[in-house]
């Protein structure tokens, strides 16, 4: 399967001027993860506690 390195390098040049929102981006995704896990977190916790 050929590589289509145009493709990439578009792909690259495009995040890189807009750097400021992939980077908000990118750090709004990772504050979601981590709620999500906290959430993952506590309904593990509860499950486990109310065990019978």
């Amino acid at each position: 399967m050929p590589i289509r390195w145009s493709s990439t390098y578009v792909m690259i040049d495009c995040a890189e001027k807009k750097k400021k929102y992939v980077d908000t981006f990118v750090y709004e995704l990772g504050l979601r993860q981590t709620i999500q896990d906290d959430k993952n977190y506590n309904r593990a916790v509860i499950a486990q506690t109310t065990r019978d």
